[in-house]
């Protein structure tokens, strides 16, 4: 079976860590979106020959920035009243 990656918020939500078996990496929160970049050319090159090694740890950072939208944006709040500009500047 193979690993699965984890992110992980720091409890001062300040950093996140991608974890996958005995490596891991932490970056501030606001470099998320260019996290996903990365991974997702990574992934995405070659005609995505190498999608199998890159695209669970893509799903585990949009999982984790979903999350992180959804503790932030309130529930209350429709699609057409949300806009960019109503995130915190370290999710734009």
């Amino acid at each position: 079976m193979k690993p699965v990656p984890v992110v992980e918020a720091s409890e001062d939500g300040q950093s996140f860590t991608i974890t996958l078996d005995a490596w891991s990496g932490t970056h501030p929160i606001d470099a998320l979106p260019d996290q996903l970049k990365f991974y997702r050319r990574l992934r995405d090159r070659k005609n995505g020959a190498y999608a199998q090694h890159y695209d669970p740890t893509v799903r585990a950072l949009e999982e984790f920035a979903d999350q992180r939208c959804s503790e932030i944006i309130p529930k209350k709040t429709s699609a057409s009243s949300f806009t960019i500009a109503s995130l915190p500047a370290t999710l734009r």
